[in-house]
């Protein structure tokens, strides 16, 4: 699973923008996407959200760097 930059709200996608939602500007907890190497197949896509406080780590999170290209 992979740590993103977003808090996580349950309801928040009720009322969310349709492209590229941000999340809640605070919370508890952060987003947590994707599965890990000890998930079955079903729960390895990049769709599949769940959510964690974010000074708690486990042995299948980690987090992605991206670069932001600017045109």
């Amino acid at each position: 699973m992979e740590w993103t930059a977003d808090w996580y709200l349950d309801s928040y996608y009720l009322a969310s923008p349709y492209s590229n939602p941000q999340g809640p500007e605070s919370g508890t907890f952060r987003v947590l996407r994707g599965g890990a190497w000890n998930y079955n197949d079903d729960n390895v896509s990049s769709v599949d959200r769940s959510f964690s406080y974010p000074d708690w780590g486990e042995k299948d999170r980690g987090f992605r760097c991206v670069n932001e290209v600017i045109p």
